[in-house]
Order: structure tokens, then sequence, then C-alpha cells
């Protein structure tokens, strides 16, 4: 019998809220969205998954810039892998428009983490 896996450990936990923090802080008003994709949005994970997230942004230079700085700190702190796709406001409905595979699964099984109003 397999034990139910929890899908984020403490260190996993604490990198997010730092990661949300930190972001709300350096690039709050660039970021429309984050959303958590992959494996950990789904529950398969398997021991030492990256934590995938998609991060909406007004200004990609600006939010990008903050963003890569952020998971550095996270990283060297917690060792947690966090990987980041970033798409502007209209980059993502372009490509939504067309029919990217990619982000329809990110509609269809991700997780909303944080989201400005």
């Amino acid at each position: 019998m397999l034990k139910k896996q929890k899908i984020f450990n403490k260190k996993e936990i604490a990198a997010l809220n730092e990661f949300k923090d930190a972001l709300n802080k350096k690039a709050g008003r660039e970021v429309k969205s984050v959303t958590l994709f992959g494996s950990k949005a789904r529950g398969d994970c398997k021991r030492g998954s990256d934590i995938d997230m998609l991060a909406i942004v007004r200004n990609r230079k600006k939010a990008e810039l903050a963003i890569y700085a952020i998971i550095a700190q996270i990283l060297e702190k917690y060792y947690v892998d966090l990987s980041v796709v970033t798409y502007t406001e209209g980059e993502f409905k372009n490509c939504y428009r067309k029919g990217s595979l990619f982000l329809r699964e990110i509609e269809r099984e991700g997780k909303a983490l944080w989201t400005r109003n």
C-alpha cells in the first residue's frame, strides 16, 4: 500500500509564501497573476519535483528582473526549485486565441496562487 504523498513540504510552503510576498513588494504592479501548473498542480509530483508557475505580467523586462532575483534568493535559502514562465497580457491572449496547448493545459489544471485585482 502506498502512502498518499503531500504535494508541498514545509520548505516548499515557506518558499512559496516568501516568493509571493517578495513578488508583491518588488514587482507587484507589474504582475497580474501567478498560476501553479504541472505535476504540483495535478498532484502527481515526485520527490524533488520543481514548482512550475505561470506569471502574467504587464512589462516582461521589469517583471522578469524581479522574478529571477527572487528565485535566486529562494533557491539559496530553501533549496527549492521554482520555475516561472512569463507572458505579457497581450502575449497570453494572442497565444491562447491561437490555441496554445500549453496555455490550455494550464487553464485546465492550473491553480491560482496570486491575482491582482
